[in-house]
C-alpha cells in the first residue's frame, strides 16, 4: 500500500485530481448557499416594500425557505406538455443551471494568483502606460 501512495500516478495524478475535485465541490457548496442567503435577503427586501412579512416559516426567522423550496421543487411532479420534447424538456433546466456555474470555473480564486503578468515579463520595448499602471494597481492590492 505505501509502494501506491509513493508512485507517479498517485502524486502525480490522482491526489491533484482529488484535490481539484473537493475544492471545487466546496466551491460550488459556498456559492449554493450564498446565493440561497442572497434570494432570502431578496424576499425579505420585498416584503418590506409591500407591508406584509416576508418568509419566516421554515426554520428560525425564514432562513431555511430556499432550501425547503429547493425540496419543494425537486419532489414536484414534472408536467411535460404534450407536443414538447421530453429529453429536452426534462434536460433544459439542467443544462441552464451547468453553464451558469461553469461561469465560476474560469475565475481564479487561489491566494497567490495574478490576473496579468508583471511588467518584468513584457519585452523592453513594449512597456506601456497600461503596464505600469497594472504594476501600481498590483502593488496596492497585493494579490
Amino acid at each position: 500500500m505505501a509502494d501506491f501512495f509513493a508512485s507517479a500516478f498517485w502524486t502525480g495524478f490522482l491526489w491533484p485530481l482529488i484535490i481539484m475535485v473537493a475544492e471545487s465541490v466546496l466551491m460550488l457548496v459556498v456559492l449554493l448557499i450564498a446565493i440561497a442567503y442572497i434570494l432570502l435577503a431578496d424576499r425579505k427586501i420585498w416584503a418590506a416594500v409591500q407591508i406584509r412579512r416576508g418568509p419566516n416559516v421554515v426554520g428560525p426567522w425564514g432562513l431555511f425557505q430556499s432550501f425547503a423550496d429547493l425540496l419543494k421543487f425537486v419532489l414536484k411532479e414534472p408536467i411535460i406538455p404534450a407536443g414538447a420534447n421530453k429529453g429536452v424538456f426534462l434536460l433544459a433546466p439542467l443544462v441552464s443551471c451547468v453553464l451558469a456555474l461553469a461561469a465560476w470555473a474560469v475565475i481564479p480564486t487561489n491566494l497567490g494568483c495574478r490576473c496579468r503578468s508583471t511588467a518584468s515579463s513584457w519585452p523592453a520595448g513594449r512597456r506601456t502606460r497600461n503596464t505600469r499602471s497594472w504594476r501600481r494597481c498590483a502593488r496596492r492590492r497585493r494579490w
